[in-house]
């Protein structure tokens, strides 16, 4: 696999949970010397209003600040007014460092690439970190300038971690180790004293 200096993992993390850390982790392990986060903002296809941008920036500080300056957070798509689309990011962080940067992404993706992009630069220009996904080979053809990455997933997913926090809060209190071992334990209790996610 080909060394960087710099790879961008970006998502959503609300909250992050244990195989985010993981793949960073691996990334930092066999792909690049560090590793920029930027959390999705704005998007025409989700809504992050469960919780505020400051607490899902809270969150993926306490879920990274063991990685140390391995990891930067960059919070200019959480805050901005930018739509967070591939192309957007991939002109942002070629303008800021003045070289494209690899990003990251779910071998499941490699298909709908083209029709991010019809231009076909995300899909063969871009430089891609591919995250192998169990049952989603990535197609001969569909894309090009890749490297593709093993991770054992936990099958965690942020999704689950919410729905674990509501039976909590609402008093099923023996199933917080099952949370805990979900999420980084800072995150949880983060999570928990600010009964976060409990009306969603």
């Amino acid at each position: 696999m080909n060394s960087q200096e710099y790879v961008m993992y970006g998502g959503a993390f609300n909250p992050p949970h244990q195989d985010h850390t993981g793949i960073i982790a691996t990334l930092l392990a066999n792909v690049a010397e560090k590793v920029i986060i930027i959390p999705t903002g704005k998007r025409d296809d989700k809504d992050y209003s469960s919780v505020s941008n400051e607490v899902r920036e809270d969150m993926i500080r306490l879920a990274t600040e063991d990685f140390g300056k391995d990891v930067i957070i960059d919070t200019t798509f959480l805050y901005g007014d930018m739509a967070t689309t591939t192309m957007n990011q991939a002109r942002y962080l070629e303008e800021k460092y003045n070289k494209e940067i690899p990003q990251v992404f779910g071998s499941d993706v490699a298909p709908r690439m083209m029709g991010w992009d019809p231009s076909g630069y995300v899909a063969h220009q871009l430089p891609k970190v591919f995250i192998s996904r169990p049952g989603y080979p990535i197609p001969e053809g569909i894309v090009s300038n890749y490297d593709e990455l093993e991770y054992v997933s936990g099958g965690f997913s942020s999704t689950r971690v919410r729905e674990e926090v509501r039976r909590i809060l609402g008093g099923e209190s023996e199933r917080i180790e099952t949370l805990r071992s979900m999420i980084h334990t800072k995150v949880c209790d983060f999570i928990l004293q600010n009964r976060l996610f409990y009306s969603v």
